[in-house]
This record gives C-alpha cells, structure tokens and sequence, in this order.
C-alpha cells in the first residue's frame, strides 16, 4: 500500500466515523427530549447499533429512511471538506479550536437549560458518553460549515464584481435617501407604541427624574438629565406623554443619521456590491434596530455610539493617512467614546481597554493616536465623575462587579453541606439571613442575590471577599462554575431563550405605581408587517430564524468573522473586533442575560461583515 492510497484509506474512515457519530448526535438530540429515562436506557444499546438505520422493524424516530440518506451526504460532505483540509494546517488549527468552542456551547448549554447544571454531562459514564458523542457530532458540522465558509463561500462573494458602474458612487442624495428609509421602517415600530416600549430600567431613572427614588448613577445619570427637557416640554403641553414621544421622535432621527452615515461609508469601500446591498437590507429590514429605536433605554444611544466606534476602527484599520486628514473621523472618534462611556458603567472599560491596541496598531503615529483615543478617558474620569460627585449623584452601581461572586456564594450555600465556620464567613457580607440568601438564588439571574449583599462590608474588606469567593471555587469547582455557566450562559449558548426588546404594557411593573399612572401605553397604530415580525422574534420554536434573535448567535458571529480575519492573516482588522469582544467580555460579567446588553455589538454586526471583503484601501 503506497502512501496515496494509505492517507485516502485514513480520510474515508475519518469520513465515515465523523457521519456515523454525526447521525447519533442528531438522534440522541431528539430521543432524549422524547424518551423517558429508563426508555432511554433500554434503546442505548441499540442506538450504538448500526444495523438500526436499516432494520424496517425499527420505529424509533431516529431509526428511518431519513437518516440513512443523511448518513451518505454527510459521508461526502465530510470527504469533501478532507480535501479542503488537506495540506492546509492554518486552517484546521483555526477551524478546529472554533468549532470545539461552538460545540461545547451547545452541549454544556443544552445541559444548563434542562437542568441549570451539569448532570446531563457528568452525573454518570452514561451521559458521559452520550455527550462525548454528542461533542463530536456537533464538531463534524460545525467544522465542515466553517471550512466550507472559509474556502468557497467568502472567497467566492469576493471574487463578485466591484466595477464601479454597477453600482452607483454614494453622494450627499444617497446619504439623504437612506435617512428618509429609515425613518419610514422604523416609524412602523414608533408609531405603535405610545409613548415608546418601557422596560424596568428606564423606569428606574425616569423615576429618579420625578423624584420617586434618590438620583444614583446605577443606571447612568446622564440618561435621566437628558430625559428632564422632554418631560418638562410634556408637562407645559398637558401630558407627559407626549414630551416622552418628542425624545423617541429624536432618538429616531439620530439614529437614522447615524445607520444613513454607515451605509454611506461601507458603501466606498472596495466590496462587493453584493455585500453593501445585504448590509443595507440588513440596517432597513432587521426588526429589532426598529424595536429598539422605540424604546427610550441608555443601551440604545450606547448601541450606536459602538456602531460609530467600530465605523471609525475600520477606517482607521482600512487608510491611516485617510482616517487622519478627514475632522470628521478625528471628531467622531472622540465624541463615541464619551457616549459609550455616558450611557453604560461597562463603556469605560470597553474603552479603557481598547485604547492600548489602537495605540499599538498605530505605533507609528502613536502621539496623536494616544491624544485622540484618551481625551474622552480623561474627560470622562476626571470632569465627568467629579461633576457627579460635586452635584450629590452617589455610584451605588459598584455592587454590579460582584454579581458572579453572589452567585457562587449562593449557589453553594444552598446545594453543598457547609461547616458552621464557612456559614459564618459568608454571613459577614450579606444583610439577611443566610437561608433567605439561598431562597433567593436563581441559576439564570444574579439581581435578587446580589440585591441582598452589603456592599459596605466587601469594601471594606476586598480582599477577605474575594479570598472568601477563590476559596469556595477550590473547595466546590464544579458547583462554582456551575454558577458562573448559568448566569452567563446565553452570552455564548446560541440556543438560550430570550426574546430582545421590552414591553409596551406597564403592568408588569406594580412597584412604579406612582410612576406609571402618569403614563398612557396605548396602540395608535396597526398593521400586519409589525404584527407578523414581533410574532417571528418572539418564537422560539421557529429553527434558524430565532437564532437571529437571540446574544449567542451574535457573539458566534463574531467570533466567527475574528476567526475568519485571522485565517486569511488580516490582523489589522482585527482591530475593529477589539472594543466588540471587550464589551462581550464585560456582559459576561453582567447580572443576567440580556439582548440590549449585547446591543453594541447587534449594531456593529454588518459592518463586521463588512471586513471579510476588505481587501483594498478606502476610496478619498
């Protein structure tokens, strides 16, 4: 046997084996759900057999015809993407370690969902098995969809023509036009809801304007001080409603200056033409870029601003000599750094951190860089927050950091056998009793145990706390990281269920009484576009389609565009990526799971795209 025959010998196996566990984690993902436990011990033994594809006798869903032509597609996709890999290591040490990453997101999360732990994993060899297979099924796709991505797909919308009259050079009319569509396809939402959609967090610093609670920077207090105008403006027409509606009408207008602004500037790129039409489909069309511009949240204004941060890094990334002649970019880079930081606690550090790489990637002009990118720190940490401090606002919204440690804490305290002397050590920094702590305790949302911490007493003692949290992690991991995987879980599970965007309804909301009384929530506007939409994003039985609307599919997309640059060694648009996966980091970090938390990164998506065609410099 020559070594030709040898190495085509070892690919069809690897085929054969990587179809074959491929179709049991396909059945296993059904059978499960469907089949009660001791079922499932009794059919286990079968579901290992392979004559089951075949036997006729055999009724199980998993066990039909279906899955015996599945099986040879798969057979030669598998032996197909071989040949893609062959010869090619970059591309299998990068295709590799992504899709061992989406696949243990998918097992782990699936075990988070059904039982807020890890028992479907390891509670017995069983499972162990059953989720080793499962593991590597969900590998075998995600590596072939990746390579296939990676080696034909990207590569063929690349070669798509950009001859430049095919499609129209952008002008100040095209710029104008794209403001007037949005206005249209967003006022769809706008309109519909009276006087905008409320969520709990917006309640909160309208409150603190009305004077219903102390006036705090937890929720940042410049969201509230800019709100005071309109509410003021309602109140002299008689209704506060509609002073709220006037700031959605404006929220609306910058943000349609801002997507027009984008679209205008992706639209010079040298990119497929191809390209710039599905972002533009993709700012009009999306809905919840609609459904948030209704909603009267800091992390709509925050969202945007990230999106012209990203705007200006990939100008940065794309033309340096460019990026700096142009006041515009220089102004820009400036002022969305201040309003990320103003609208969101996290902006800083998305920011902070962020800082360094622009001023490594622009070594060469690092002066000026350093200038430009740190004004906004500076402002920021020095004129705004001794401004807060000196007009009486208090930064209560410390307690946020030590939202994975009450968790732990929690989490522990209410599975594990404790000594009287831990009890003791955990009962110094919380404020009620130690069993009401663990009542409290939800694996998907730390707010009601991180509520219960005193704060004064981790400040005082930092380190005490935090030795107290590092020792629970050595004496219980897997119920501490057990902890920490619920909390976040849907940053990084695409399946996780959650629907973006608030309510219209102020019901649900008895604690704002005072408040929500001078509110009116009632819909002026039908139609059955907005109707069908937010039926389709709050689905979550549709495949494909919910994932659209959902964090984890978010982050995936990006990490998968990172994986892709670094593949094809674009390192200086991973320069764009860099404030992106900061701020992913910084909601792992957050209280629960929430799809405005990740809105940044929503807004920025097309433009991420957008690198994967980049290969010129941007047109003057």
């Amino acid at each position: 046997m020559n070594l030709k025959t040898l190495k085509n010998t070892k690919k069809h196996i690897i085929s054969f084996v990587a179809a074959y566990l491929t179709i049991l984690s396909f059945g296993m993902s059904y059978f499960w759900q469907n089949v009660s436990d001791n079922g499932a011990k009794v059919c286990w033994y079968r579901l290992l057999d392979p004559s089951c594809y075949w036997n006729r006798e055999n009724t199980e869903p998993f066990n039909n015809f279906f899955f015996f032509i599945l099986f040879f597609l798969l057979l030669y996709a598998y032996q197909k993407v071989l040949n893609l890999v062959q010869g090619n290591k970059r591309l299998l040490v990068i295709g590799s370690v992504l899709s061992a990453f989406f696949a243990l997101a998918e097992v782990v999360g699936h075990s988070l969902t059904a039982v807020a732990g890890l028992d479907e994993i390891f509670s017995s060899h069983h499972n162990i098995t059953k989720s080793i297979i499962r593991t590597t099924g969900y590998f075998s796709i995600f590596f072939s969809c990746i390579t296939f991505s990676f080696e034909k797909l990207i590569p063929k919308l690349s070669q798509q023509s950009i001859e430049p009259n095919t499609f129209p050079t952008p002008t100040k009319k095209h710029f104008l036009i794209c403001v007037v569509g949005c206005n249209i396809m967003y006022s769809l939402f706008i309109i519909k809801y009276w006087p905008m959609i409320f969520n709990f967090d917006t309640l909160e610093y309208i409150g603190q304007v009305f004077g219903y609670a102390p006036l705090t920077n937890h929720h940042p207090v410049f969201n509230a001080w800019i709100t005071i105008p309109f509410i003021k403006i309602g109140q002299l027409l008689g209704n506060i409603n509609i002073g709220i509606f006037l700031a959605i009408l404006l929220q609306l207008e910058l943000i349609s200056i801002i997507t027009a602004y984008t679209i205008y500037t992706i639209s010079k790129l040298d990119i497929p033409h191809i390209v710039k039409l599905v972002i533009t489909i993709i700012y009009a069309l999306y809905p919840v870029y609609a459904h948030q511009a209704a909603m009267l949240c800091k992390d709509t204004p925050f969202g945007y601003a990230t999106l012209v941060f990203v705007l200006c890094l990939l100008q940065l990334a794309i033309n340096k000599e460019h990026f700096f002649k142009s006041k515009l970019n220089i102004f820009l880079s400036i002022a969305a750094p201040i309003l990320m930081m103003l609208h969101r606690n996290n902006g800083f550090h998305v920011i902070l951190l962020s800082t360094p790489f622009i001023i490594w990637f622009c070594k060469d002009k690092y002066k000026k860089v350093a200038i430009i990118f740190t004004i906004g720190v500076l402002l920021f940490n020095f004129g705004w927050n001794t401004f807060i401090k000196y007009v009486g606002v208090t930064g209560n919204w410390n307690i946020e950091k030590y939202s994975m440690v009450s968790q732990q804490l929690s989490r522990i305290a209410k599975t594990q056998n404790l000594n009287q002397q831990d009890k003791d050590e955990i009962q110094k920094y919380i404020n009620c009793p130690l069993q009401n702590f663990t009542d409290k305790y939800l694996p998907e949302v730390s707010d009601p145990t991180k509520g219960e911490l005193n704060i004064s007493a981790i400040e005082n003692n930092t380190t005490a706390f935090l030795s107290l949290s590092l020792k629970m992690l050595f004496k219980f991991p897997i119920t501490s990281i057990e902890a920490f995987l619920c909390t976040t879980s849907g940053f990084w599970y695409i399946e996780y269920p959650e629907t973006p965007g608030g309510s219209g309804s102020l019901s649900i909301f008895p604690c704002h009484n005072q408040l929500t009384k001078q509110f009116i929530t009632k819909q002026i506007f039908k139609n059955p576009y907005t109707n069908i939409v937010e039926k389709i994003m709050s689905n979550r039985n549709i495949p494909v389609i919910n994932m659209l609307f959902r964090s984890g599919f978010m982050v995936w997309a990006v990490l998968f565009c990172f994986a892709y640059c670094i593949y094809k060694k674009k390192y200086n648009m991973l320069l764009v990526y860099t404030p992106l996966l900061i701020l992913w980091l910084t909601c792992i970090a957050s209280p629960y799971v929430s799809f405005r938390y990740v809105f940044g990164i929503v807004t920025s998506l097309p433009v991420i795209f957008a690198t994967l065609f980049v290969e010129k410099q941007i047109k003057n």
